[in-house]
């Protein structure tokens, strides 16, 4: 019995231009993700719809370069437990896909209308102990006397930090989206 051998050389001329164009704007988007990603990881882009943004950037990113993984590895297959591999992980990449990008999705009701909350005993803390990233936080107790924790700019840990003295009681008010717990405006004042 014969086989056909396929020549993958003979792809029409305007098939190989549609995927090029497409691979060419696959790896531009790619690029301008981690252009939002990188600064994110140095103390921008936390607060604000470009908050939300960087948030829902970086768990794409995630979710893009493990399918790419899974693409390749669909490829490679050569043994059938190889297969049953793959699947299990599909199913479990699938799975943490949703999981990422199921709280931007929530968000989506909330861009125009944020949640709002009371914080009081406000502190301003600056996160150094991860390697490349350095994190601002703005921290407080609620009405319940819980802890709440919100990502907060470079610029705005700067001002705040220049606002306030150590010894201040600091009370704020914050709008933030819920599930990824973006901060979209923070106002501060003295409680007494």
């Amino acid at each position: 019995m014969e086989t056909m051998a396929i020549n993958k050389g003979t792809m029409p001329l305007r098939r190989r231009i549609a995927y090029g164009s497409i691979f060419i704007l696959f790896i531009l988007f790619m690029a301008s993700l981690v252009f939002i990603i990188v600064p994110a990881s140095i103390g921008y882009f936390h607060e604000g719809i470009i908050g939300y943004v960087s948030d829902i950037s970086w768990r794409f990113f995630v979710v893009v370069i493990v399918g790419v993984l899974l693409a390749f590895g669909y490829f490679y297959k050569e043994k059938w437990q190889h297969t049953v591999i793959w699947w299990i992980c599909l199913v479990i990449a699938c799975a943490g896909g949703f999981f990422l990008l199921k709280a931007p999705v929530l968000d989506l009701p909330y861009i125009a209308h944020p949640a709002s909350l009371n914080l009081d005993y406000v502190t301003f803390e600056k996160d150094i102990n991860h390697e490349y990233a350095i994190l601002y936080k703005v921290q407080g107790y609620t009405a319940s006397n819980d802890i709440k924790v919100f990502e907060i700019d470079s610029h705005t840990y700067d001002t705040e930090k220049e606002k306030w003295k150590p010894q201040d009681n600091i009370s704020a008010d914050i709008t933030y989206l819920p599930h990824t717990d973006v901060l979209m405006e923070l106002k501060t004042y003295e409680s007494n």
